[in-house]
């Protein structure tokens, strides 16, 4: 990722809502709904794996994403999920994992 890219990302601003909420995630692919309000674009969408180091990591990726396939978010991990509203997002993990999903528009 270039320079350029990370500066634009630090000048995109949420300036509508923020909501937070928690995803129950399990073996099978669970998609991300959305808690925006109608019409509101999420501008950064953040997933802490709330989890404790016993159940796991969590992993997401698109709709066929798979316990070692996805993006891995470590037990006790926050990360970064650069999606947009319009791209469909799904988390799966081998235990239950509890999410705390905050998203931005």
């Amino acid at each position: 990722m270039g320079v350029e890219t990370n500066l634009l990302k630090l000048m995109v601003q949420g300036d509508k809502e923020v909501k937070t909420f928690t995803l129950n995630v399990t073996s099978v692919a669970a998609k991300l709904v959305s808690q925006l309000s109608d019409g509101y674009q999420r501008k950064a969408l953040f997933a802490y794996n709330a989890s404790d180091t016993a159940s796991g990591e969590c992993e997401w990726g698109d709709s066929a994403v798979t316990v070692g396939t996805g993006m891995i978010i470590p037990a006790g991990s926050i990360s970064a999920v650069p999606l947009s509203t319009s791209v469909d997002v799904y988390f799966v993990s081998t235990n239950p994992t509890e999410l705390r999903i905050l998203e931005i528009a």
